[in-house]
């Protein structure tokens, strides 16, 4: 009598590694989204023109800096140095001005991955960094050229910084003092926001995280003011202490309910998918009684990144991109906490909107003399999207309906 050889089948030997030694999953996740980052920020960076407003502003000063040989713009310059730099390498054109933009939007969502690894686990930091990827947001407003994304990136990789100290004690001194280095860069990206939101951030998960108030009270520590000081004050005395962020923008700013209708669509699809849940489930999702970092953390970050811009006049479409990486995190901790049911209707909501996507760009819209003529030859796109959006999750239904998601 033989023994049988036990056979594995995709699921036992990848998505659960009971059985055998997982594979190098963890670094093929976040390969595969780095990857699709750059591919569709990095590969399409010379796709658009530089359009009058707030973009052309500020790609105009940095070529006139780039002409006349200055390096000291009178304002936060990391945005300026990075897009001469990229004029003298690649010459002064659109490509060249939306190329930081995109390196940086790449960046943020690297951190949304590592955030989330760190907080929960890897597969929640792949669903988050996707999450972050495929908003509508995230595509259109990465091309334009501000310093929006910059300041993005400099605070996830601030926070970063700050959660791994806060779970690595033995190494929580260098964490801790890569966070001070990632503010400063933040400042030198957006002034004295670069300081004031990771500050009030890392206060308000504090108060509500007591483990937290315990752990982050070495990010004080003398040393790392030191060293925040050393870097910014060169820049503070060269532009005699402007620390205020340079105002560029013309014009009145976004109406308050153009601003909140827009974020509707600037978090599509990801804010279908979890709608149910956080109506019907919000308990799951939210938690009130666990104060837990994975819960608080990226509460508190959307609340510093979105909430004052209620109130704040001059609000743009795109200064909210600073906390997309916190509504990534929170969509997907919500995902993960959803019942079944939620989880279909979040995606039968997704597919509706893809019908309803295809619908439109199926009119036949010449007949609709109110609508501009730049809408026909966007008919094509707007079908593909719907096509896309439809069969995916369609695809995804299927799979959550097989309790198949991963």
């Amino acid at each position: 009598m033989h023994a049988s050889t036990p056979t594995y089948g995709l699921r036992e030997t990848l998505l659960e590694p009971r059985t055998l030694a997982p594979p190098p999953t963890r670094h093929a996740l976040f390969v595969f989204v780095i990857a699709l980052a750059a591919i569709l920020h990095l590969g399409t960076a010379g796709w658009s023109e530089i359009h009058n407003g707030v973009e052309g502003e500020y790609a105009s000063t940095a070529r006139a800096l780039e002409q006349t040989g200055m390096w000291n713009p009178p304002g936060p310059p990391l945005h300026f140095w990075l897009t001469i730099a990229s004029f003298k390498i690649f010459g002064a054109s659109a490509m060249a001005a939306h190329l930081p933009v995109a390196l940086a939007l790449v960046s943020a969502i690297a951190f949304t991955f590592l955030i989330g690894e760190r907080l929960a686990s890897y597969w929640r930091g792949f669903i988050a960094g996707l999450i972050h990827l495929g908003c509508v947001g995230s595509f259109i407003w990465a091309r334009i050229a501000t310093p929006e994304p910059l300041f993005a990136a400099c605070l996830g990789a601030t926070l970063f910084c700050a959660v791994s100290g806060y779970e690595r004690r033995n190494s929580r001194a260098v964490w801790f003092a890569s966070a001070w280095v990632c503010m400063a860069l933040g400042c030198l990206a957006k002034g004295v926001a670069g300081l004031l939101h990771p500050a009030l951030i890392l206060l308000l998960v504090a108060f509500f995280c007591r483990e937290a108030r315990i752990r982050f009270r070495s990010l004080l520590h003398w040393r790392n003011v030191l060293l925040f000081l050393a870097l910014l004050l060169p820049w503070l005395v060269a532009t005699q202490f402007q620390v205020l962020p340079l105002q560029l923008r013309s014009g009145a700013g976004v109406p308050l309910w153009r601003f909140l209708a827009g974020h509707f669509l600037w978090w599509f699809p990801a804010l279908l998918l979890v709608l149910p849940g956080v109506v019907f489930e919000w308990r799951k999702v939210f938690r009130p009684h666990d104060r837990d970092l994975v819960d608080v953390l990226p509460l508190c970050w959307m609340a510093v990144g979105f909430l004052p811009l209620l109130v704040l006049a001059g609000r743009q479409d795109f200064d909210s991109m600073n906390m997309w990486s916190a509504f990534a995190l929170f969509a997907a901790t919500a995902w993960d906490r959803l019942s079944r049911p939620l989880r279909l209707a979040g995606l039968a909501l997704v597919i509706a909107a893809g019908a309803v996507l295809i619908t439109m760009g199926a009119l036949n819209l010449a007949a609709l003399p109110p609508l501009p003529s730049a809408w026909l030859g966007a008919r094509s796109v707007i079908v593909l999207g719907g096509i896309a959006i439809l069969f995916f999750a369609l695809l995804a239904a299927y799979f959550s309906w097989k309790d198949r998601e991963t």
